[in-house]
């Protein structure tokens, strides 16, 4: 056992990831949207579960408008709170729960995520997710 021991050690050493497990084994390929607004652009990570992980480097609108909802100014406040948001970028990767959840914080305002993300093609996830 000792000696299974040290090649876990010294293989990564050199170099070698032979028991790290293989990238292309992930079941799940990651979907790159992006969103990009009048003052706000940002890239997420569409997940099986219909989450979102927005990506650090995203920028937010600081200013909310009239259709902005009560939650969603509760999510902007505590992304700001909380640091994941400074100066009007994501300092971090965040995980919202919906499409739609990820562009109201982003934009400030109330509006249909589905409508917003798109594809590096240019559909909207709508238009690819509705046929």
């Amino acid at each position: 056992m000792i000696a299974v021991e040290n090649i876990k050690l010294i293989m990564p050493t050199l170099g070698y990831k032979v028991f790290e497990p293989s990238k292309s084994a992930d079941p799940s390929p990651k979907i790159m949207l992006h969103l990009a607004g009048k003052k706000a652009r940002a890239e997420g990570c569409l997940n099986a579960d219909g989450s979102i992980i927005v990506r650090k480097g995203a920028t937010f609108c600081l200013t909310e408008n009239n259709s902005c909802k009560k939650y969603l100014k509760e999510r902007r406040a505590e992304l700001i709170k909380q640091k994941q948001v400074v100066n009007g970028e994501f300092v971090e990767d965040v995980r919202f729960t919906s499409l739609s959840t990820a562009a109201g914080c982003i934009l400030g305002a109330s509006v249909n995520g589905k409508d917003l993300w798109l594809y590096p093609d240019g559909k909207s996830f709508k238009e690819r997710n509705s046929q």
